[in-house]
């Protein structure tokens, strides 16, 4: 049995996570926090965090310590993605972080990143029988993770998220045509290419994590309140999708604010995210994607105490290593 606590610093989102770990399969949360701060904001213009954005990071940082004294942890892990990997003055806002909240952030690649969240995935889905592949739309990257029988066997990453590409091409409120027609180009054009290898692997079933889809899956429902348990394994209809997307559109930001089960403070990036499942979907022929509740979070927490004790296991190898094995093994 172990406590350990997580920090998922992503380029939107802050994700905190205390938790009991009895085995492999069994994760008993303790307690939970999560506060969006728009790290990356700016970053797809400036290449560099704005001071804003880190202070208000840090300010929420140290906010997670005071909670976090609170238990006797036999392990901590703090981890960056997107926009801290991506940021000329990465090292300016590590240094502030350790000097003022006290965490030493592991900065992980966009293939650990996955990876860690495929083991989350697992978590709170399970292995299917069928092929898996886990969609991730975050902030500034969009994730896509193969894996088959429980093993993540490939990830197919790319640098469009829903924080650079809102800031880029919705300019307008409510969104004008003009706006939205150009987001969806910039999406297709990345789209593409991804979705003609993902053909290429079905069948398989399709899961998606991150705020933009379970919110969506909270809204679908009419959630009053954000509910886990009716969150993990929703199975979300791809003319729900388009349903709310066209709501979406209609309204401005302040409006699409008051519908019950999306934060003011994602209001704004719902559309882009929206869109980005949409075209997905169309694009690989699917008519709904499993919802997991769990992801990256979980993943990190997941990751490390398979590493402290059962180090033998596949899953926590890098896609690096699996990838190379797979390719070494004699053809039958």
């Amino acid at each position: 049995m172990a406590v350990m606590a997580g920090i998922d610093i992503g380029t939107n989102t802050l994700r905190l996570l205390v938790a009991r770990l009895d085995g492999p399969d069994k994760l008993i949360e303790l307690d939970s926090d999560c506060c969006i701060t728009r790290l990356g904001e700016g970053l797809h213009r400036e290449g560099r965090l704005l001071p804003s954005a880190m202070a208000r990071t840090v300010a929420v940082l140290k906010e997670f310590g005071e909670k976090l004294s609170r238990y006797e942890l036999n392990d901590l892990v703090v981890v960056g993605t997107s926009a801290v990997r991506e940021a000329k003055n990465r090292a300016e806002f590590l240094g502030l972080v350790k000097e003022q909240a006290g965490f030493a952030i592991e900065v992980i690649s966009g293939m650990e990143e996955a990876r860690r969240t495929f083991l989350g995935v697992l978590l709170g889905i399970g292995v299917t029988r069928s092929r898996m592949v886990v969609m991730d739309v975050g902030g500034g990257s969009t994730e896509f993770i193969i894996g088959e029988h429980g093993i993540p066997r490939q990830i197919l990453t790319t640098d469009w998220g829903v924080v650079a590409l809102t800031e880029k091409y919705l300019t307008t409120d409510p969104i004008s045509t003009i706006d939205f027609d150009a987001l969806k180009a910039a999406v297709e054009i990345r789209l593409k290419p991804v979705c003609e290898s993902l053909m290429a692997e079905k069948p398989f079933s399709l899961i998606g994590t991150a705020g933009t889809i379970t919110t969506l899956a909270a809204i679908d429902q009419r959630l009053e309140r954000y509910a886990p348990n009716r969150i993990n394994r929703y199975r979300l209809k791809k003319s729900s999708v388009a349903g709310m997307l066209e709501k979406f559109l209609s309204k401005n930001i302040k409006n699409r604010s008051l519908m019950p089960s999306l934060r003011k403070d994602r209001a704004d990036i719902i559309v882009a995210g929206t869109a980005i499942l949409m075209m997905t979907m169309d694009r690989l022929e699917c008519n709904e994607i499993l919802v997991s509740d769990y992801g990256l979070r979980e993943g990190i927490l997941l990751d490390r105490y398979l590493q402290q004790y059962e180090t033998e296991r596949e899953s926590i190898k890098t896609l690096e290593e699996v990838v190379k094995n797979d390719a070494e093994k004699p053809s039958a």
